[in-house]
């Protein structure tokens, strides 16, 4: 079987994060509490602040969640695989549950995503794979502020 090349795996992983995160906010129709009191702080700081700290705390996210847990996975349990299982209930459930059943489900996708793209790049590259879990978290803290801060505004 011919190995899919590096860029269409990105490729799908864009896809298959911001298409999931797109259809649920059309089936959740409700925020929680907490979304909606970081969309007001949101607001009372400029653009540029928003990103600085957004793609900060982004880029220690998708260390931490991803590529640490993926590779002590590999490291201590000698799967890679345990490590990205552990990631995304960590992720979601862990650290998330105050948010509910819905920011559960919507940042369960977001690494289970991030999590299978790290796998597979990772066979070819761990730099490669680095890159992309990072690339696609700056990604999404840009796709935030965009959707914060409209132009003109």
């Amino acid at each position: 079987m011919a190995r899919v090349p590096t860029w269409v795996v990105i490729l799908i992983t864009s896809a298959l994060l911001f298409g999931g995160l797109e259809v649920s906010s059309f089936l959740v129709q409700t925020q929680t509490d907490l979304d909606i009191e970081r969309l007001r702080v949101a607001h009372q700081v400029s653009v540029v602040q928003f990103l600085s700290l957004g793609i900060f705390i982004e880029t220690l996210e998708a260390l931490f969640w991803t590529v640490a847990f993926i590779e002590l996975g590999a490291k201590l349990a000698k799967s890679p695989l345990f490590g990205a299982v552990l990631g995304v209930v960590g992720y979601s459930v862990v650290f998330h549950w105050s948010g509910g059943i819905n920011a559960i489900l919507v940042t369960g996708w977001i690494v289970l995503v991030l999590n299978a793209s790290y796998l597979v790049l990772r066979e070819r590259s761990r730099l490669m794979a680095v890159f992309s879990t990072v690339a696609q978290k700056i990604a999404f803290i840009t796709l935030a502020a965009v959707s914060l801060y409209p132009a003109g505004a």
